[in-house]
């Protein structure tokens, strides 16, 4: 509004100027479309910072109230913008996590795994990323995969008591379906594996 004192803005300058203006006056759809044009403009320029930034506005998009249920569950066009944002910037394991929590608690474990695989191919020892492995392993009732997880996460994280009732009770779960069928002998290695990891 002042180029004399401030010099031009930039297209960028202007989108982020319109953007924050929109969003202080509660008008987060038409922010968010201003946030990802200059999030847009700003990826072009090509630097290494630039990317960072426009991954990180399309970051605060996508974990807006807007885009954020009551119990903050991400929604499909928060994913959508948090998934464009890591073409900007992998380095960055909470998005790794909020999509893999998407696509599980979508059913679509496919995708859940898809996105674990690649969150880990960048956090290999994460505490997060791993008891995201264990719940999309359950999930699938995928046992020795979670197991495996689990043990992973245990030895970086031995106190980690969320996920020993998670595998714990799986097997109890899986215990009572084999009673159910009738396989005595199955039923009870199930419970005596899942006080390996009560215990």
């Amino acid at each position: 509004a002042s180029p004399r004192i401030f010099g031009s803005p930039s297209p960028a300058d202007e989108e982020c100027a319109t953007a924050l203006a929109q969003e202080i006056a509660g008008d987060l759809s038409h922010a968010e479309t201003h946030w990802t044009d200059a999030a847009e403009l700003i990826a072009a320029r090509g630097e290494a910072d630039d990317r960072l930034r426009a991954a990180l506005i399309l970051r605060h998009c996508a974990l807006s109230a807007d885009n954020l249920s009551r119990n903050d569950i991400l929604g499909d066009a928060g994913a959508d913008l948090l998934t464009k944002s890591l073409e900007f910037d992998v380095y960055d394991r909470d998005t790794h996590i909020h999509l893999v929590r998407f696509w599980r608690r979508k059913g679509d474990l496919k995708k859940s795994r898809a996105r674990l695989e690649f969150g880990l191919v960048y956090f290999p020892d994460d505490v997060g990323l791993l008891a995201e492995a264990v719940e999309t392993a359950l999930a699938a009732d995928a046992f020795k995969k979670a197991a495996a997880a689990a043990r992973r996460l245990l030895a970086l994280d031995p106190l980690n008591r969320k996920v020993r009732s998670l595998v714990g009770n799986a097997h109890l779960s899986h215990a009572g379906k084999q009673i159910a069928a009738g396989r005595a002998e199955a039923a009870r290695k199930e419970i005596e594996e899942a006080a390996t990891w009560l215990d």
